[in-house]
């Protein structure tokens, strides 16, 4: 059974610096749904490098970069105003929605 989790903002710099550590190197889907637009499949088994948060003051993004040793590709959530786990029957996420502040949901999903 998946749980959702809200991440709370305060608590943002230490989640992804935790995230990108136990998931550096395993494969990730990375997915954008927009309403407008409808959903775009950007990466489907990309190694993950690091998730980075800069908060308001410091550029108030969100950037996921994958690659092996060096980045080969990154996105950009710019303004994000929420984000929420999904974890498995043993605690282990399985993937992130980030909203930023027009609504665009980027999810990643990390592959088992």
């Amino acid at each position: 059974m998946i749980e959702s989790f809200q991440v709370s903002q305060e608590s943002w710099p230490e989640f992804f610096v935790t995230f990108s550590a136990d998931n550096q190197g395993r494969k990730v889907g990375i997915e954008v749904i927009d309403e407008e637009t409808g959903e775009e499949r950007l990466t489907k088994a990309a190694s993950l490098l690091a998730v980075g948060y800069d908060p308001e003051g410091k550029g108030n993004d969100i950037v996921i970069a994958t690659g092996h040793d060096a980045v080969d590709y990154t996105h950009t959530i710019v303004a994000p105003t929420e984000v929420w786990e999904e974890e498995d029957d043993n605690g282990n996420i399985v993937s992130l929605e980030i909203t930023d502040q027009s609504g665009v949901r980027t999810v990643l999903n990390v592959k088992s």
